[in-house]
């Protein structure tokens, strides 16, 4: 994201700078004003509420949308002006409110008529009170004369207004304790920032799809291109497979065109756009959902790393499809075509072979710092980890930082995204066996990447296993 030195240098050296004013920038980007671009550009985002400040409103907004959306387990606390993982903080429902049974028993006692105010209102009272509830057994009244017992002084308390803050000290777990260690660190940020309440999908298979798009001066949108995340941890992003599979890529285009039109529209914003999408199955509804969930103005990472793979492999974007394909397809991949030779995935309609891609440049390992660049590449080379330029496959190395050397980037390009996964998977466990001394792994998310993608790769196979028996069924 651009900041006002961005603008001062520019101007001093009369440069055009593609950006909207860093103000702009900035506020577009909290979760409060995503979610109002969502809305205003009639996309479909989570349930939830925006521009939350204070433990009141986090309360009453928590009591009334756990009521209204009863099937939902976890809510989300994101601070309006965090990236990543790092503002997250959540709320388990089924394990905190002791009447979250009975909540379920009455929506499906009303059927049809819960959606409506009058059938949730003893409801939304009663949450209120499990919240304070929560506290009953922490509270120990040291003048039992004054108090004789925990309901008498929680009810002083609540008089008072100081429990509505003691419940969510109680409740709220913050996802990255480095950055908030404690739910009062967290607390004290929602009233600095503000906040935004957030259901996460009602199911376990839930997929985070990023895509990047241009917002031209003239007016013109042209997207970029679109990623499924690769998230080693809850919320934690550390890699990303180009392109994404997990939507149909008219969906993306359709909403990602509507989130740039409103901010053209609007707000006059021109520049880098961002866009989060998650999607999952939903039973209720019997089939699959897409909401928007964070809008960033900014050059993101993933479209650094997607630039630098399709540079690499002459390969393309096409929105429309939502398909990496090679630009021309040289005299050697048109024999491949003829002839056979490696199996290629070829796009309807196009004669020009499908690349795809796993990247990543959050790579760490305590060991590169101890490992000559020289022995590391000569051993890459060893160990057949390297790149075809003729191909257009391979593995690409990126060397992020020369000073924290611990830092390491790597892409890795293949005809079919088991075999990029295989790849990126195999490449870790050889740079980690080498660089390793035996019995000191090191500080390093190599392993937990590695087991992550052997999870995308035994899923993968699976649902080909899946289709290849319905297909013959």
């Amino acid at each position: 994201m651009f900041v006002s030195v961005d603008v001062c240098e520019c101007m001093s050296a009369g440069l055009p700078l593609l950006s909207p004013l860093p103000n702009d920038a900035s506020r577009l980007s909290s979760k409060t004003s995503a979610r109002e671009t969502f809305q205003a550009a009639k996309v479909p985002c989570a349930p939830g509420r925006g521009n939350v400040r204070s433990e009141h409103q986090v309360v009453e907004a928590l009591a009334r949308l756990i009521t209204s959306h009863v099937h939902v387990r976890r809510w989300l606390v994101k601070l309006n002006h965090e990236v990543g993982a790092r503002g997250i903080a959540f709320l388990d429902v089924a394990d905190s409110l002791p009447c979250y049974n009975w909540l379920l028993g009455e929506a499906r006692r009303f059927g049809d008529k819960w959606e409506k105010p009058w059938a949730q209102e003893t409801a939304v009272n009663r949450v209120e009170l499990d919240l304070a509830q929560v506290l009953l057994a922490m509270l120990t009244p040291v003048n039992t004369s004054a108090y004789a017992s925990s309901e008498v002084f929680l009810e002083s308390i609540y008089k008072q207004g100081a429990v509505i803050e003691e419940v969510l000290l109680a409740m709220l777990t913050p996802v990255n304790t480095s950055a908030y260690a404690s739910s009062e660190v967290f607390l004290e940020s929602i009233y600095k920032q503000g906040a935004v309440i957030e259901a996460t999908p009602p199911s376990r298979g839930v997929t985070t799809v990023t895509t990047d798009m241009l917002l031209e001066p003239d007016g013109g949108i042209v997207i970029q291109c679109s990623t499924d995340q690769i998230q080693t941890s809850a919320y934690v992003c550390t890699g990303y497979s180009l392109p994404q599979l997990s939507i149909d890529p008219a969906t993306v285009y359709e909403t990602c065109t509507r989130v740039g039109r409103e901010l053209i529209d609007k707000h006059k914003v021109m520049g880098y756009v961002s866009v989060d999408l998650v999607t999952f199955y939903s039973e209720q509804l019997d089939k699959q959902v897409v909401w928007a969930t964070d809008l960033k103005l900014r050059y993101s990472n993933s479209l650094s790393l997607s630039q630098m793979t399709m540079y690499m492999s002459a390969t393309t974007f096409h929105p429309e499809t939502g398909c990496v394909r090679l630009k021309k397809p040289t005299r050697q991949r048109r024999s491949e075509l003829v002839h056979g030779g490696h199996p290629i995935s070829l796009v309807p309609g196009h004669d020009t072979p499908l690349r795809y891609a796993v990247m990543s440049n959050q790579l760490r390992n305590s060991n590169m710092a101890l490992t000559r660049y020289d022995v590391f590449f000569q051993m890459c080379k060893g160990r057949h980890i390297r790149y075809n330029v003729q191909e257009g496959t391979g593995t690409v190395i990126q060397l992020t930082d020369p000073v924290k050397r611990h830092a390491l980037g790597m892409i890795c390009i293949s005809h079919s995204l088991p075999d990029a996964l295989k790849m990126f998977a195999s490449n870790l466990n050889i740079i980690q066996q080498e660089i390793a001394p035996k019995g000191r792994a090191g500080r390093q998310n190599f392993t937990t990447m590695s087991n992550v993608l052997q999870d995308i790769i035994n899923e993968t196979d699976q649902n080909a296993e899946t289709a290849e028996d319905d297909g013959t069924a």
